[in-house]
């Protein structure tokens, strides 16, 4: 069987020899994350607000997050702009990666469902589920780690 290389001496003087600054090209270990290679930034703020818009447009009014096989690709595609470059626009102006900024619409839409009396024949993991949410897991680590309790608990509080 395959046996993990970390506890070796000489594969961690390997890695360290290998990515350590002195052996990575000139400015590889200092290039700023919102530049290309020729140091432009990746949009300009034209850009940047141009597709703002447009990602707001198609959250707000398309709905896309209850897709719950949206991804960052699928997403890009819509709005004609190259993956890594919505990656960077998420994590540079909104301050979320993909993951957490899609999930942050489908919770809202989520605590809105769970307190309509319309929706209380459901339980909680179908109102996940119509919300986009694909996972329990994920549903349920998300919830807890943005409103700070289960959905069942906040459900039960907020319910009036």
């Amino acid at each position: 069987f395959l046996q993990p290389l970390h506890p070796y001496e000489r594969f961690r003087r390997l890695v360290d020899s290998t990515f350590s600054p002195a052996a990575l090209p000139d400015g590889a270990a200092e290039a700023p994350m919102d530049a290309d290679s020729s140091g432009r930034p990746l949009l300009s703020e034209q850009e940047v607000q141009q597709f703002l818009a447009a990602l707001s447009g198609l959250l707000d009014e398309e709905q896309l997050f209850l897709d719950s096989n949206l991804s960052l690709k699928t997403l890009a595609v819509q709005l004609g702009l190259h993956p890594n470059k919505l990656s960077w626009l998420l994590n540079e102006h909104i301050g979320k990666n993909f993951n957490e900024f899609i999930n942050s619409y489908r919770l809202e839409v989520f605590k809105a469902k769970a307190v309509d009396p319309a929706n209380s024949h459901l339980t909680l993991l179908a109102l996940a589920y119509e919300s986009g949410f694909n996972s329990k897991t994920v549903f349920n680590d998300f919830f807890k780690k943005k409103v700070g309790a289960t959905p069942r608990a906040w459900v039960r509080a907020n319910k009036g």
